[in-house]
């Protein structure tokens, strides 16, 4: 399955913060990041995008189409082993 799932990312919803509210907790959050900063929304938006244009990354998983051509296969499987 392919997800995106961001950490902090600088958008209007933090705009009810004070100015140096809001700063404070972008540095914060940036300063533990390897990355150093804080995502802007277009880093999730080209995420999203590689994801679909690739053929490789084929909607259900990250694995060239493994997991699809498997999944009928594995599924009792793996249905057990995520219910314990």
């Amino acid at each position: 399955m392919n997800a995106v799932s961001p950490g902090l990312i600088a958008t209007p919803l933090w705009s009810k913060l004070a100015d140096d509210a809001r700063e404070k907790m972008y540095e914060g959050a940036a300063a533990r990041l390897p990355a150093q900063c804080v995502g802007q929304p277009e880093d999730v938006t080209n995420a999203i995008v590689y994801l679909a244009s690739t053929r490789y990354a084929d909607g259900l998983d990250g694995a060239g189409g493994w997991w699809r051509r498997n999944c009928v296969r594995l599924g009792a499987h793996v249905g057990s082993f995520l219910s314990t």
